[in-house]
C-alpha cells in the first residue's frame, strides 16, 4: 500500500515567520561569516527543492529560510559594491 493516503487535512502554517527569521538572524550572519551564509543557502535550498516530488513543511520551511538568507546575502552584496 502506498503512503500517498491523506488521513486528514493538511497542517501547513505561512512560512513568512521563518523568511523573516532568516532575515533577521542573515543580518550578523552575512557581516561575520559571509561563506558560512553561502553554504546554509545552497544547502538549504538544494535539499528543499530535491524534496520536490515529496515536499513536506520541512522542506518549504528550508526553501522559506534559504530565500530568507538569499535576500540578505544580496544586499549584503550590493551594499559592499556601493561603498566599494
Amino acid at each position: 500500500m502506498t503512503k500517498t493516503l491523506a488521513t486528514g487535512p493538511a497542517k501547513t502554517g505561512p512560512l513568512w515567520p521563518w523568511t523573516a527569521g532568516a532575515l533577521v538572524l542573515g543580518v550578523p550572519l552575512s557581516i561575520l561569516m559571509p561563506p558560512l551564509a553561502l553554504i546554509l543557502i545552497v544547502a538549504l535550498g538544494g535539499w528543499g527543492l530535491t524534496q520536490r516530488g515529496h515536499q513536506s513543511m520541512l522542506s518549504r520551511r528550508a526553501l522559506a529560510v534559504a530565500l530568507g538568507l538569499a535576500v540578505v546575502g544580496l544586499v549584503y552584496l550590493l551594499a559592499w559594491a556601493a561603498t566599494g
